[in-house]
């Protein structure tokens, strides 16, 4: 049953269903396959608004007896059904239940598709929680009924059996009403403007229906309004300290090592117990550390060395005031470190001294495409601003049809205004099906950090966020991709803006631990790896300016006088930029030449010995060099009108450029 002593329509919502009848419903079965598998038990609960009206179930005798994996999951052993009736003596039952009512249930169509295929007529709109329950709880651990339902305050007791999954998915839906209620007027616009883009394949429109029968009604507002503080005042950013000096024991760094290993192995509390390996392995990233050396370090499965860096790289930092990068090759690493690995970690710190654990600042950076950016959701969710054909929105692409990008745009409306959203992608949980949806709406392409934009300078940006919790922790666990890349974009910053003192990155840490080193080589290989196509950096540059005076469109033709970066230096840029791209890919073709065997040709140290090769590395210098400089402008151009305000189609133009100055650097 539905937790002890809960009535049948006890639950405390305030609020109340639309008038008419509904049918919470689940069903037992052999299988998942429509047609095939066989109903063994139904579950029915008819209800009002106001209360329970009828609960009925019933076992069914199939024709195969479910298989074991069935029998443990539900209950429902074969001595159950043999003497309950078949499906054809219920099925009349059925249809009297679900008459005039709509159905309720998780996941409710796999239900609803399984009655039709036994011959009741089940096509009818119903609520369906799980896609509800994905939007108004978008980064719950799991979307499980029974999780759910606990999630709200209720515990499912004997969960697998009909009856009792059709009470719980009764209950969840008023508690995903109570839920709806207390969203703020944003996320309720934004779900409701979701919805309205999907048309009737919406699987959130019944529930929109439901709710606003039940007085719910969608508040009118704007995704993206700026954020307010206490007495109107608007939040901004603070730029983080380094991580702080922390007092410790007056000890070596491998005397303090060795006591945080050796004191928590004597604990049972602990769960450590001593490995002479492990002590070893970090008594020497100790004295590495300490003498500012570099130490290359081989151990076995089971040694623990995880913890053997950890616990030398956490109190060196903390007695330093320094930043510790751990690089791993691979996410189940990163999150065996963040999840379990630091809070091991913090205990064994309270042996050093007591509450030192707590000092520890550690954090986890991952690339730019797993967070979300709110320029690109709030341009996604203009639904009311019909797209442009130079600037096409995605809410405009929403109204096709495309119901995993609406959907996903739901659930993100709702999360991304939560007070704990850190704005990763994995809190979501989202499958592969959403990465080209999540890419549109993630920061991987953003390069406004220093920008001065609203979002940044407001502290609500959430690359931003987890930028600066990195500049501020002892530790900060990377990955080897992230690692490489973010050299790769200091060094790109350098050559761009080398006066930009505020440029974030931490490629400058203060001391490196690379996890799983023996994959280094491909991650750096991969991360670097990039493909140049002489036609399409011919039509970007030709973008920026054109000889062609019929191009009126080109960017240098739209930037305007009062801007710091002026059409003439962009014309120049784009000019000196094209000429040294030919030269270089002319000076390639060339020397390419003496060597093509197939389609591809590797750049030995013979090759490049050659006299020749002089050449193609000089005029590829001088390419990278102007184009480096030609993207700096571009980057200073889209800064200086990103955050304009200007009304009218000047303020739009201006905007524009923006955008476009951005995707011409890039």
């Amino acid at each position: 049953m539905i937790g002890e002593g809960d009535s049948g329509s006890g639950w405390p919502y305030t609020g109340r269903m639309a008038a008419g009848e509904y049918v919470a419903l689940d069903l037992e079965l052999t299988g998942l396959k429509v047609g095939t598998a066989e109903i063994i038990e139904v579950g029915v609960v008819r209800c009002t608004p106001g209360e329970v009206l009828e609960e009925w179930t019933s076992l069914v005798r199939p024709y195969t007896m479910p298989d074991l994996r069935i029998q443990r999951m539900t209950g429902i052993a074969p001595a159950m059904l043999r003497d309950a009736p078949p499906f054809e003596e219920v099925i009349e039952r059925i249809r009297e239940l679900l008459d005039g009512a709509t159905p309720i249930g998780h996941n409710v169509r796999f239900d609803l598709d399984h009655l039709g295929a036994a011959g009741v007529d089940v096509s009818r709109a119903a609520v369906d929680t799980l896609p509800i329950a994905q939007v108004l709880a978008p980064n719950a651990p799991s979307h499980r009924l029974g999780d759910l339902c606990g999630r709200y305050g209720f515990e499912v007791e004997g969960a697998h059996r009909a009856l009792v999954d059709a009470e719980a998915s009764r209950r969840l839906l008023l508690a995903l009403l109570e839920r709806w209620s207390g969203l703020s007027a944003t996320q309720r616009e934004q779900v409701a403007a979701a919805d309205a883009s999907m048309g009737l394949l919406s699987p959130l429109r019944p529930f929109m229906a439901l709710a606003d029968g039940a007085g719910l009604a969608r508040a009118s507002g704007r995704f993206g309004r700026r954020r307010r503080g206490p007495n109107g005042t608007t939040p901004r950013r603070t730029i983080p300290e380094p991580p702080p000096r922390i007092d410790l024991p007056d000890e070596s760094l491998a005397d303090l090592t060795r006591r945080a290993f050796e004191s928590a192995s004597e604990q049972q509390a602990s769960g450590m117990e001593r490995r002479e390996e492990q002590l070893a392995m970090a008594l020497d990233a100790a004295r590495a550390l300490d003498a500012g050396e570099q130490a290359a370090v081989e151990a076995g499965t089971g040694v623990g060395k995880s913890l053997a860096y950890l616990a030398p790289a956490a109190l060196w930092a903390m007695r330093e005031g320094m930043r510790v990068i751990v690089s791993t090759h691979t996410r189940n690493l990163q999150a065996q470190l963040s999840s379990g690995d630091f809070a091991q970690l913090r205990g064994m710190l309270d042996y050093v001294r007591p509450g030192l654990g707590a000092e520890l600042r550690a954090t986890v950076l991952k690339g730019r495409g797993n967070y979300l950016c709110r320029r690109a959701l709030e341009t996604a969710l203009a639904w009311r601003e019909p797209p442009s054909q130079s600037s096409p929105r995605m809410g405009g692409e929403v109204g096709s049809g495309n119901v995993d990008r609406a959907m996903l745009l739901a659930r993100v409306s709702v999360w991304s205004e939560q007070a704990d959203c850190g704005g990763d992608r994995e809190a979501l949980r989202l499958s592969r099906d959403f990465d080209e949806h999540w890419a549109r709406l993630s920061a991987e392409r953003v390069s406004c950090l220093n920008d001065g934009t609203d979002q940044v300078a407001m502290g609500a940006c959430f690359l931003a966020r987890a930028f600066d919790a990195a500049a501020g922790a002892h530790i900060t666990v990377v990955n080897h991709a992230w690692l490489i890349s973010n050299l790769e974009a200091a060094q790109q910053a350098r050559l761009e803006a080398p006066d930009d003192a505020d440029f974030v990155h931490l490629a400058e840490s203060d001391a490196v631990i690379i996890d799983e080193a023996q994959f280094l080589e491909d991650a750096a290989t991969n991360a670097l790896r990039t493909s140049v196509n002489e036609a399409a950096l011919s039509a970007a540059l030709e973008g920026i300016h054109s000889g062609d005076r019929r191009r009126t469109a080109t960017l240098a033709r739209r930037v305007e006088d009062d801007l710091p970066t002026t059409a003439e230096e962009l014309s120049q840029g784009a000019e000196t930029a094209q000429a040294a791209v030919e030269s270089a890919w002319e000076a390639y073709g060339r020397f390419l030449q003496s060597f093509a065997d197939g389609d591809a040709v590797v750049f030995t140290g013979g090759m490049r010995a050659q006299p020749d090769w002089e050449q193609v590395e000089s005029l590829t210098g001088a390419a990278g060099e102007s184009l480096a400089r030609l993207t700096g402008r571009l980057r200073k151009l889209a800064r200086a009108v990103e955050g304009d305000s200007a009304g009218g189609a000047s303020g739009d133009e201006r905007r524009q450029i923006a955008e476009d100055a951005r995707a011409a650097a890039d």
